[in-house]
């Protein structure tokens, strides 16, 4: 018998539909995701905690791709209290059934550059997440202080050298800064965990920003694919000659998105993708 090659899965981050947690889950479900980027704060909130959670999820039939999100981590002068929080995060998608934890490149104008000491921290959760069978992936964005492209995050990487620690790949972060996508495809696909699609209205000339007006853009004004000026379709067609395989999603931050219906956004939200071959 000849085997198939296992369909590629396809997520949501519900950060982009508006309404109640359970009703974000209900309408990725409906316009056809295998799964979602599940937030932290919904767990803990409306959906009741990791067991509600998991509830909710097992009726629809739906896998969580990543479990959202350890911020300002590598590099704290905090190590104790951030190190608390990871292991708190570790435990609740666990119970939850999130196999990977997402690790965003540190924006704390306070934390420490210091590569190795960087490097440490990354090493320390991955160990951690490795003990519970638990995967990291580390994004590097565009408003990162010390850590903000596929290069620099890639060579933590191999310092750290940890099988269960690999990469976020964004569009949003790496194409706003002009980074050519040629940078994706001198990273291995295996050591690329994740695929975040998303879209900006800045034209080429209007994306040399601070890193607040980044940020501003990225948590507020982001677009779905195609439908902006980032050369999505070329990132899109990179990953897959490079044999990319893993999970491919949506993770829009938009204020009109996140106003609108959450049925409605969540379709078009699906036909981005579908546009794209995916």
């Amino acid at each position: 018998m000849t085997g198939s090659t296992p369909r590629q899965q396809l997520f949501l981050n519900t950060v982009i539909l508006g309404g109640s947690a359970e009703g974000k889950l209900r309408a990725a479900h409906e316009a056809g995701f295998d799964a979602v980027e599940l937030w932290d704060r919904d767990v803990t909130g409306e959906l009741g905690g990791p067991a509600g959670a998991r509830g909710v999820l097992r009726g629809l039939g739906m896998q969580v791709t990543d479990y959202q999100v350890l911020l300002n981590f590598d590099g704290t002068t905090q190590r104790a209290a951030k190190r608390a929080e990871a292991l708190e995060l570790l435990e609740r998608m666990a119970e939850v059934g999130a196999p990977m934890l997402v690790v965003s490149a540190s924006f704390d104008e306070h934390a420490g550059g210091s590569l190795a000491r960087i490097a440490e921290d990354l090493d320390w959760i991955a160990a951690a997440a490795g003990q519970r069978e638990l995967r990291v992936a580390y994004e590097p964005m565009a408003w990162s202080r010390w850590v903000s492209t596929l290069p620099e995050a890639a060579a933590l990487l191999a310092r750290v050298n940890r099988p269960n620690l690999g990469l976020v790949v964004d569009s949003f972060h790496l194409l706003l800064r002009d980074r050519p996508v040629e940078e994706v495809a001198a990273i291995p696909a295996e050591r690329i965990f994740l695929v975040q699609l998303a879209d900006s209205a800045l034209r080429p000339g209007e994306r040399d920003l601070t890193a607040e007006a980044y940020m501003q853009q990225g948590r507020h004004a982001r677009l779905l694919p195609g439908e902006g000026c980032l050369p999505v379709r070329a990132l899109a067609e990179v990953l897959r000659g490079g044999g990319y395989a893993g999970p491919v999603g949506i993770e829009v931050f938009n204020d009109r998105l996140s106003a609108a219906d959450p049925a409605v956004v969540a379709r078009d939200a699906m036909a981005s993708l579908r546009r794209l071959g995916f």
